[in-house]
């Protein structure tokens, strides 16, 4: 006959494993809540570390845009500047096409017909008004009148509203014709000595013009058989017309401090890009 009674031993154990179950299962859980926070805290300390990551791109980008917003500006002005020498260069170069226009208008009244090379500014006496005799740099005695006229003309040109004053320099320009010369310096120094000598006439006949910007004005230059007008000269014709004096005008540009600072923009542009 089986007993009412169950047996104290086996109901204890069972309650034991039981709670050994339920023990293990809380553990569990409360593992993963732990991992589950430290995993919550880890992705937001990742998101303030990006945010703070966000930011300061934000900064830099403001800083970055404050930094072009400035280059522009300095840009902006050095564009003005710039165009303010341009506009400069440009009036001069109307102010000499039209000194050397006078000048040629002037010598054409007076039956002495310049011509005027457009490219180098360089005004050019025909050889029938001053020329040179072969191998010789001495002025011919028939030419006088003629360079008279051409230093007279210049000089009234120059004097007219202190035009001298936007003149850097006038090179009085020698050359000779394309036979060898073998005395002295060659043809290098009979050119040079040509363009002396028309000087030193100028000088001696209008003493005035060695005053202009403190005789600073004139230069002379000798190019030798360089720069033939007949480069395939065969008659003595030929010849004369290389062996003449030419009168480049240089006229005075914006200062080295301005062109210094105009290569300086461009170069600064050039590393830029």
């Amino acid at each position: 006959m089986r007993s009412i009674f169950s047996n104290p031993h086996r109901s204890s154990r069972k309650e034991d494993t039981e709670n050994f179950y339920w023990i293990s299962f809380s553990d569990v859980m409360a593992g993963l809540l732990a991992i589950f926070i430290l995993a919550l805290v880890a992705i937001m300390i990742q998101m303030m570390l990006q945010k703070n990551r966000f930011e300061q791109q934000n900064i830099e980008m403001m800083l970055q845009k404050n930094r072009f917003e400035q280059q522009n500006i300095e840009i902006s002005k050095k564009v003005a500047e710039i165009e303010q020498d341009l506009v400069k260069i440009k009036e001069i170069s109307k102010f000499r096409n039209a000194l050397l226009e006078e000048i040629q208008r002037k010598l054409r009244e007076q039956g002495i017909l310049v011509k005027i090379e457009e490219e180098s500014k360089v005004l050019r006496i025909p050889e029938k008004d001053i020329y040179f005799r072969k191998r010789k740099w001495q002025i011919p005695a028939d030419v006088k009148g003629s360079l008279h006229t051409v230093g007279a003309v210049l000089l009234s040109a120059l004097k007219k509203e202190e035009r001298h004053k936007m003149v850097e320099t006038i090179f009085i320009e020698g050359h000779t014709d394309s036979r060898p010369y073998l005395q002295n310096r060659g043809n290098w120094g009979l050119s040079a000595d040509r363009a002396i000598e028309v000087w030193k006439f100028w000088r001696e006949a209008f003493p005035e013009i060695g005053n202009l910007n403190q005789n600073k004005l004139f230069s002379v230059s000798g190019y030798g058989a360089t720069r033939l007008v007949q480069a395939d000269a065969v008659s003595e014709q030929d010849h004369k017309r290389n062996r003449r004096i030419d009168l480049r005008f240089v006229m005075i540009n914006p200062d080295a401090a301005e062109l210094k600072k105009i290569k300086g923009f461009y170069e600064e542009l050039s590393d830029q890009n």
